[in-house]
């Protein structure tokens, strides 16, 4: 394979991302190796449609939250055609309508795992698995906290399908420093995206949508710190953050809420707080993937 300037530039910058959050740990869990309450993005909507209709910050993050979760289903959707088109997937991709969903994708890792398939793509695949279900768990927690501190006139149970929330919050909620996660070089995934897409247009595609997911999810972050500002217990509020919140810091928030009395705010810091993480994990390995696809 042929590597350019900007290839063996995004490589120097990878390697330079060495940082890990945390000690070490066992190998990449999958949906069935952790315990996670989630809710579906049908009943998310469907809460948030029947519920939430105001337009201070939180409101506004939780819609933003919703579009987050269509967006990571549509890049899902374009890495999975991308697996079809460009690497001849088409016995491991299950058949899908117009985008792919969480179980499909798990069907899709299987397959591959049954194969035996290892390197940067099948990584990025397992690591895209972990990351949609620390979504799902993260929407679980928010419509828990929206509820608990709103006057809904609707109940939970009516948008938390059966067998969906099967877990006490201390059985599902684990540190944020119990996993090992690399953050992209900053520039890395962006200089890919713009100058070395790639000739497949569903990669080329996905790159963009990597983009786009990244920014959301610094707009949640940004929203829910502000949010944090306004708790009334001290111990709840973040330490400080400047104009976005960078690097690891959403862990060490999520890490220093020992003392938060507020049960359901510290539980909804620190699971998506697991989400922040994996989604950086998958934007790493992206760029990882990235290096070795582009011609």
């Amino acid at each position: 394979m042929r590597l350019s300037l900007s290839v063996l530039l995004v490589l120097t910058m990878l390697g330079a991302s060495s940082t890990v959050v945390g000690q070490e740990a066992p190998a990449l869990d999958h949906r069935e190796d952790f315990k996670m309450n989630s809710i579906s993005g049908g009943d998310f909507r469907a809460y948030i449609s029947d519920a939430v209709a105001e337009e201070d910050a939180w409101a506004r993050s939780m819609r933003t939250f919703g579009t987050f979760h269509n967006h990571m289903h549509a890049l899902m959707t374009s890495l999975a055609r991308h697996g079809v088109e460009a690497r001849g997937d088409t016995a491991h991709v299950p058949s899908f309508g117009a985008r792919i969903s969480g179980g499909d994708w798990g069907a899709y890792r299987e397959a591959l795992g049954a194969d035996g398939a290892e390197g940067p793509w099948a990584e990025l695949v397992q690591i895209t698995e972990v990351m949609h279900d620390r979504v799902h768990h993260a929407m679980f927690k928010a419509v828990q906290y929206d509820h608990a501190t709103r006057d809904r006139t609707v109940a939970t149970d009516d948008y938390i399908g059966e067998g969906r929330a099967p877990y006490t919050s201390e059985e599902a909620v684990i540190s944020p420093r119990a996993q090992t996660v690399r953050f992209p070089e900053p520039g890395a995934l962006q200089h890919a995206a713009w100058h070395e897409a790639g000739a497949d247009p569903h990669w080329h595609l996905a790159l963009q949508q990597f983009l786009v997911f990244d920014e959301l999810l610094d707009k949640l972050l940004h929203t829910w710190a502000r949010h944090g500002d306004t708790h009334a217990e001290a111990a709840c509020q973040p330490a400080g953050f400047g104009d976005r919140v960078t690097g690891d810091a959403w862990a060490n928030y999520a890490d220093a809420l020992s003392d938060c009395p507020d049960d359901r705010w510290r539980h909804f810091v620190q699971v998506s707080s697991l989400m922040h993480s994996r989604i950086q994990h998958m934007l790493t390995h992206a760029v990882q993937y990235h290096t070795e696809y582009a011609p």
